[in-house]
C-alpha cells in the first residue's frame, strides 16, 4: 500500500509538476534509477497520451485538476477500453475540468495504438492506472 501511494506522488510529480507534493532536491538520475519497470512503463504511456492532451492555459484558471484514467490494453498497445476513474477540480471550475475531461479523452483515443512497450511486460502494462494534472 506504501509503494502504490509513494507510487502516485513520483508520477503525480513526474507527470504535472502539481503543487501538492512538496518536491525534495534530488538528481533526476537517481529517481529515475529507483522506478521500477512497472513505472518506467506508466511513465512512457502517459508521455504518449500527453502529447495529444490539450491544455488550455488561456482559460485563466489557476487550480490544480487531477484527472484519473484506467486503461485496459491489448498486446499491440491498442487501447480497448479506458474509463475516468476520478476528477479532482479545484472549486468553482466544473466548466474547465469538464473541457480537460474531453480533451484527454480525444488525446487517449488519438494515442492508440501505443508505441514502445516492451512485450515481455505484458502482465506489468495490459491495465493501468494514470494521473493527469492540469
Amino acid at each position: 500500500m506504501i509503494k502504490k501511494i509513494l507510487f502516485v506522488q513520483i508520477v503525480s510529480l513526474i507527470l504535472c509538476s502539481c503543487s501538492s507534493f512538496p518536491l525534495e532536491e534530488k538528481p533526476i538520475s537517481k529517481q529515475a534509477e529507483s522506478l521500477t519497470l512497472e513505472e518506467k512503463d506508466k511513465i512512457n504511456i502517459a508521455k504518449q497520451i500527453e502529447r495529444y492532451w490539450i491544455l488550455l492555459s488561456d482559460l485563466g484558471d489557476t487550480g490544480t485538476h487531477v484527472i484519473r484514467v484506467h486503461l485496459f490494453i491489448d498486446k499491440n498497445g491498442v487501447i480497448k477500453k479506458f474509463d475516468i476513474t476520478s476528477i479532482n477540480c479545484s472549486s468553482n471550475t466544473h466548466k474547465v475540468c469538464k473541457i480537460l475531461m474531453n480533451n484527454l479523452k480525444e488525446a487517449v483515443k488519438q494515442t492508440s495504438p501505443l508505441k514502445n512497450l516492451p512485450e515481455d511486460r505484458y502482465e506489468l502494462w495490459k491495465e493501468v492506472d494514470l494521473d493527469f494534472c492540469a
